[in-house]
């Protein structure tokens, strides 16, 4: 038991050593610099020797990747090349947002897709199964953001009932608001899984009845 968990172990240090690796690989192989990004129309051969020193982009690419793993280690993920703030702080602050549209994205293929699912593996070529059968056919062949460009002309342009965009406000702050603006964003992640949730679900529960 414990050769296994020893070669497992090592199996992972060595998967994470060659992910972090082609990752630094690819960036460094990206045409864009950085540097040129960062400054913008400020850019000065002064300026860019500096951010250069400063960031550790003059010193060899080996030194460089144990320098960002070494950092990595200790939770620093460097600052952002829009803004100039920690990477820590702008993903603590979409942290809440990503995990209640995550949630609420779920809930919704869940509650969809599983269900439908059962009933029309249940009622087997009935009108609901080809009906239901047809629907999810559909969904999985939209794209997101196709789905996401329609919800926004029918529910925030034509009915209005829906604001198309804006700042995300905290269900704790206003529940009817938070809703009204991640909704949208939900049932454009969500319908698409549900789909999938409902093909899976019915030939799953075919095959058992079978």
């Amino acid at each position: 038991m414990q050769r296994y968990l020893a070669e497992r172990l090592l199996v992972s240090l060595v998967t994470i050593f060659g992910v972090t690796l082609v990752a630094f690989l690819a960036i460094q192989f990206i045409p864009a610099d950085a540097v040129d990004i960062m400054l913008g129309i400020r850019k000065t051969p002064e300026t860019a020797a500096a951010l250069r020193a400063e960031l550790g982009l003059d010193k060899p690419p080996l030194e460089q990747y144990f320098n960002w793993m070494g950092k990595l280690l200790q939770g620093d993920l460097g600052k952002s090349i829009r803004s100039g703030e920690p990477i820590v702080d702008v993903m603590r602050q979409r942290l809440p947002v990503t995990i209640e549209l995550a949630f609420l994205a779920s809930f919704i293929a869940i509650v969809v897709g599983i269900p439908g699912g059962i009933i029309a593996a249940i009622r087997q070529y009935s009108r609901v199964d080809q009906i239901s059968t047809v629907i999810s056919m559909i969904g999985l062949s939209l794209p997101d953001f196709w789905l996401a460009t329609m919800l926004i002309l029918v529910f925030s342009v034509t009915w209005k009932l829906m604001p198309p965009g804006g700042l995300w406000v905290g269900p704790m702050e206003n529940l009817g608001q938070n809703l009204k603006r991640i909704l949208m964003p939900a049932l454009s992640l969500g319908l698409p899984a549900a789909a999938v949730y409902f093909r899976i679900t019915r030939s799953s529960m075919l095959e058992v009845i079978n």
